[in-house]
């Protein structure tokens, strides 16, 4: 907490009005989460309470210096190595039908409605526990492109089988704006 306190002094005396907060980097929480678990960045264990409220705290102590706080959510990537064992309330424990090992980490389709709910749901939350002054996402696009394809066939298909007309790529585009 020291070293918090230290960087918000540090913020506040440059001069700047805010901070960007990670507050949910693998679909977990850095805060006390009824849909999502404690974030392993915290104690070293997904799931495992770190024994009071990281983003309370942060709140606390950035509006004792002036400064708004702005939470940032990473939509789509479940964990950043897909062998870690992941909580059972996690959303890929939850619906590992929509979480696909890709390139070594663990994401989650864009093209599932399971998924956006999940989302929408983690904002909601926050912004109806917390006075956050803004949500942010990060990471909420289809991982970069290579030749390795993304694991998404069966979710296209059932958009396809149920008449939607669009094509991959703009299916996928449209996956992202419906999130948003």
């Amino acid at each position: 907490r020291r070293e918090l306190e230290a960087l918000l002094d540090t913020a506040a005396g440059a001069g700047l009005n805010a901070v960007f907060f990670q507050a949910r980097p693998e679909a977990d929480a850095f805060w006390p989460s009824a849909r999502s678990p404690w974030s392993r960045f915290l104690t070293g264990t997904q799931g495992q309470d770190p024994g009071y409220d990281p983003l309370q705290s942060l709140l606390d102590a950035a509006r004792a210096r002036a400064l708004e706080v702005h939470v940032w959510l990473n939509p789509y990537r479940a964990a950043v190595d897909a062998n870690r064992a992941l909580h059972p309330t996690h959303v890929a424990a939850r619906h590992p039908e929509v979480a696909y090992p890709y390139r070594g980490q663990l994401w989650l389709d864009p093209g599932s409605e399971v998924v956006r709910e999940d989302a929408v749901e983690v904002v909601r939350e926050l912004v109806t526990r917390y006075r956050v002054d803004g949500v942010h996402f990060d990471d909420y696009f289809y991982p970069y492109p290579d030749d390795t394809p993304f694991p998404d066939d069966a979710t296209f298909a059932a958009y396809q089988t149920s008449g939607g007309a669009l094509d991959l790529a703009d299916w996928r585009r449209e996956n992202v704006n419906a999130l948003v």
